[in-house]
């Protein structure tokens, strides 16, 4: 009447006691917002630059929506204001915040450093000498010799 579920092969993970990195849901609300907000603090979208939604919409590959979303939420962040008539704009940042992001960045950037070089093995380290090598030489990447 009931047949057994037949339990599939474990994997390679399982069978070596590795754990399986979990998968992050994102919706294209929070990828546009998380994208706008990196443009924002790189200065790739300038203080006082007028948002093109249009433009916005076709380089993040979203609809309108996900959009006005995003900038919703980036206006309750203090990084845009909407302005009648004009949209919204990308809001000066003070000395004060522009102090704050960096800070912040770089605290964040050596713990994702140490984060990975806990994990990294020989084939990574090489990787980042070539790449070291190449920024001291003034070219964009490793040579592919």
């Amino acid at each position: 009447m009931f047949k057994h579920a037949q339990r599939a092969k474990p994997s390679s993970m399982e069978l070596h006691g590795d754990v399986a990195p979990l998968l992050e849901f994102r919706t294209k609300t929070e990828m546009a917002h998380e994208q706008l907000r990196r443009w924002i603090v790189s200065g790739r979208l300038a203080p006082g630059q007028r948002l093109d939604q249009a433009w916005l919409a076709d380089e993040l590959r979203v609809s309108r929506m996900p959009l006005r979303q995003a900038l919703l939420r980036l206006e309750a962040d203090g990084l845009i204001h909407n302005e009648p008539h004009r949209g919204a704009i990308v809001a000066p940042l003070s000395l004060a915040e522009l102090t704050d992001v960096y800070a912040a960045r770089g605290a964040m950037e050596s713990m994702l450093a140490e984060a990975g070089a806990v994990r990294a093995g020989q084939t990574e380290f090489n990787l980042m000498a070539e790449a070291i090598t190449a920024h001291e030489l003034g070219r964009s990447r490793p040579s592919d010799d």
